[in-house]
């Protein structure tokens, strides 16, 4: 499955930064229960920071997922560079 989206005009969040993303993504289904989806992809915000984003994501045992994205923009800490930003994500779905 592929996907792509753009915002058509920039506008302000809540705490007043410049966004307008542009995304796109990509997904694979597999018949297999232990890791049934692989999802990666690919954001850029065009106005304000224009800080992009890659992120990889799997589903395993068709319940948990699990999430990683981070910023290919770098800063140094303590003389370690190291990602502008980054994020995990680990969920668990239910039914009820």
């Amino acid at each position: 499955l592929l996907h792509t989206s753009i915002d058509l005009n920039d506008k302000n969040d809540p705490i007043g930064d410049i966004y307008q993303w542009a995304s796109v993504s990509a997904s694979a289904q597999f018949n297999n229960w232990f890791i049934p989806q692989l999802r990666m992809g690919y954001s850029q915000n065009l106005a304000g920071t224009k800080l992009s984003y890659y992120s990889l994501g799997v589903t395993l045992l068709k319940r948990a997922q699990l999430d990683v994205r981070w910023s290919s923009d770098r800063v140094e800490v303590d003389g370690s560079s190291i990602p502008r930003s980054a994020v995990f994500s680990l969920s668990i779905q239910s039914q009820f």
